[in-house]
């Protein structure tokens, strides 16, 4: 689906021809690559990941 950072086919057909479209869509591999990115900035950087490591030893202490 066109503008989420993720797609989901049911099966190899439909994940073939999702892909097809994919390479057929210079806007849609844009808007993959935005909203992939903007997932990574907002949930999984270095400080994202120290403050979870923080978190479990707290737990775990």
């Amino acid at each position: 689906v066109a503008g989420h950072e993720e797609i989901a086919a049911g099966n190899g057909r439909e994940m073939t021809a999702l892909l097809l479209d994919l390479l057929d869509s210079e806007t849609w591999r844009r808007q993959l690559a935005e909203c992939g990115r903007a997932t990574i900035l907002e949930r999984h950087t270095c400080a994202h990941r120290a403050q979870r490591l923080e978190e479990i030893c707290h737990a775990l202490a």
